[in-house]
């Protein structure tokens, strides 16, 4: 028996419009992400309108996202601090720039910061929870950019680099039986 993951990013900020880290800053989304939210629902809705849950992190960029997509098709929506972005520490609220001037060209690791490796154990921990609960079932999984970086990083064994889109969708396979998961889309 399988479970289908439907994971998306939240839709967009003022923070990803300046290109500031957010981590677990709760920053709500923009007109732009509210529009990105909108189109995910229309999209859901033709799709996967047989989603029997949605799952979305705590903080309120994501959980506005999931809001929009549940209220279209009625499906029950639980919070989850699980699925909250990687936390940055004194990283978060800087822009790119901010962050070389400070810290140098590399991306620390400072002191008190969630390391990908912790983020990756997680949501990976939390999707496997999932799996059996929804056997044979559609979930929606409405998290972050580096939480999903993470995940895909887990289940696909290669690190993914490329950018993970607001409002984009990667698709996973839960294995029930056999505690595996595949990429199916990207």
């Amino acid at each position: 028996m399988r479970t289908i993951f439907i994971c998306t990013r939240h839709g967009e900020t003022e923070w990803n419009a300046q290109g500031r880290l957010q981590g677990h800053r709760d920053i709500p989304l923009n007109l732009v992400g509210i529009a990105q939210a909108n189109a995910l629902s229309t999209r859901l809705q033709k799709e996967h309108p047989d989603l029997s849950h949605i799952y979305s992190s705590d903080l309120q960029r994501a959980l506005q996202t999931a809001q929009i997509a549940s209220g279209t098709l009625k499906t029950p929506l639980s919070q989850e601090p699980f699925l909250r972005e990687t936390f940055f520490g004194p990283l978060e609220g800087l822009t790119r720039e901010e962050r070389r001037q400070k810290f140098g060209e590399e991306f620390p690791c400072l002191p008190g910061m969630e390391t990908e490796q912790e983020a990756s154990s997680r949501i990976y921990s939390f999707l496997k929870k999932l799996t059996p609960l929804h056997a044979g079932k559609k979930v929606l999984i409405v998290t972050h950019g580096r939480i999903l970086h993470a995940l895909l990083s887990t289940v696909d064994k290669q690190k993914r680099t490329s950018f993970i889109s607001n409002c984009s969708i990667t698709t996973l396979l839960g294995h029930y039986q056999e505690d595996t998961y595949e990429l199916t889309l990207f």
